[in-house]
């Protein structure tokens, strides 16, 4: 039962990414990367600029 469950899942799967432009796949990836990286804290974000060291002190301050 869990075998046959497994290959609907997969072929689901597969067919629905048969269906999606490969260039729209990667387009939305892109956008859902950039969304994500907005919800996080700058201090969190990736190849974020670099910030002085007295206003990263302050900032770890403001959150004990």
């Amino acid at each position: 039962m869990k075998d046959r469950l497994m290959e609907t899942v997969q072929a689901e799967a597969t067919k629905r990414e048969r269906a999606f432009d490969p260039a729209q796949r990667w387009k939305v990836l892109q956008e859902t990367i950039t969304w994500t990286e907005q919800q996080l804290r700058p201090e969190e974000r990736r190849n974020r600029p670099r910030l002085p060291l007295q206003l990263m002190v302050a900032m770890s301050r403001g959150r004990e």
